[in-house]
Formats: structure tokens, sequence, C-alpha cells
């Protein structure tokens, strides 16, 4: 082999090796941007998803089939929820109370409103809450709601909180308590009201109704009720 051949074979060795470089180099460029193409959409895709994400509906909210507007049911429901009161234990105590009358007056004009509230012994009460009116639905429901959740964690039992609700806390220890005394006629129909009011669901415009029970915290059995 002459000196031109020793010195070909090498060069055509590197040559051949380049081109492999420079071939691979080519090729893994164009893999990059085929991948990079390819990558970018997805990441597109991926930052609009949680846009494009259905938003969880809220449930709609059930109200009662009583002759109370839907928005003072609103209020009912979520002073009620806050203080830890069956929303269906205010209804039934206006029912009882005032027949769904908010012009309602009683013991010669002293009990006022839904939830037949004495004005003169609640005067500070109505201040904190910011309830002027009696009359007025609202308030009305606001400072009653407020009276019967200070009652149901005083007494712990609802029917005796149901009596001091009616009577006062003198008057329910004077003609009641004091006389081992703990269920009487208006607790005891304050609850076949409260376990009988029906709920309406709204929906598609139509109205389904259902009878809604429920169980009080302080509810006690029937075999303690008067004792």
């Amino acid at each position: 082999m002459g000196l031109i051949d020793r010195i070909k074979k090498p060069i055509g060795g590197v040559l051949a090796v380049a081109f492999i470089i420079t071939t691979y180099s080519l090729a893994s460029a164009d893999d990059y941007q085929e991948a990079k193409r390819r990558a970018e959409p997805a990441a597109v895709t991926q930052a609009e998803e949680p846009s494009q994400q259905p938003k969880t509906e809220e449930p709609e909210r059930t109200y009662y089939d009583v002759p109370l507007t839907e928005d003072l049911q609103d209020i009912i429901i979520d002073v009620s929820e806050e203080r830890g009161v069956d929303p269906a234990l205010v209804i039934a105590v206006i029912e009882k109370e005032s027949g769904y009358k908010p012009d309602a007056s009683g013991d010669n004009g002293r009990s006022q409103g839904l939830m037949q509230i004495w004005r003169s012994f609640h005067e500070k009460r109505m201040e904190k809450l910011g309830a002027a009116n009696l009359y007025d639905p609202r308030d009305n429901v606001i400072v009653g709601i407020d009276i019967l959740a200070e009652k149901l964690d005083k007494y712990e039992d609802v029917e005796k909180a149901l009596i001091a609700y009616n009577a006062g806390d003198a008057g329910a220890k004077k003609h009641y308590f004091s006389k081992g005394v703990y269920s009487n006629g208006y607790s005891r129909a304050v609850l076949k009201i409260a376990d009988s009011i029906t709920h309406t669901e709204k929906k598609d415009n139509e109205k389904r109704y259902k009878t809604h029970r429920r169980v009080d915290p302080y509810r006690r059995k029937a075999s303690d009720a008067r004792k």
C-alpha cells in the first residue's frame, strides 16, 4: 500500500465518522424541534384545563311549605344554623305564637310580631342585634332566634327551653320546673308542628313536596318528658 493510500484510509474514516456525527446531530435537532412542537400545544391545553373544568353547582336550598317568603326563610335558616337551632323549630314557634302574622300582638300589645317578643324585656338584645322594629319580620326572627338559642343553651332540653321561651325564665321556674313539670301543652304543640312541617323543594320551576322529620339534640325520650 502506497503512502497516498495509507493517508486516504484514515481520512476516509474521519470523514465517515464526521458524516455520522453530523447526520446524528441533524436528526437530534429535528427530533428536538418535533418534540418541542408537540409539547407546546399540550402545555397550552394543560394551562387551559382549569378554566375548562365545569363549575360545581351549589345545591338548591330547600324551603318550608309555610306562608313565609323565601327571603325571610333564608334569614331564618342562616341565622338558625349559625346559632345551632333547628330552623323547623323556629318556624314551629312562629306558627304557634302568631300564626305567621307579622303584625300580631298579644298580652295587651306587649308581645309583638311573628315570634311574639316582649320589647320591654329585650331592648338591650334588640340594640345589640341591630333590630329596631319587632313588627318587621326580619328584625323579629333575628331577635326571636337569639332568645330561643339562649334558652336551648341554658336548659339543654328542647321542651324546657320552649316553656321558658313562652313563660319566661321566672314563670317557667315558678309554674313548671319547681313542680317537676318539664313538658306542657305549649312545648308539645310546638314539637308536633316542627315534626310535621313539609319542605318545598324548587327544581325546574316545579315544586316537590316531602315530609322532613328531624331529631333535635336536646329532645328527650317521651318517657322522660313528663318527669
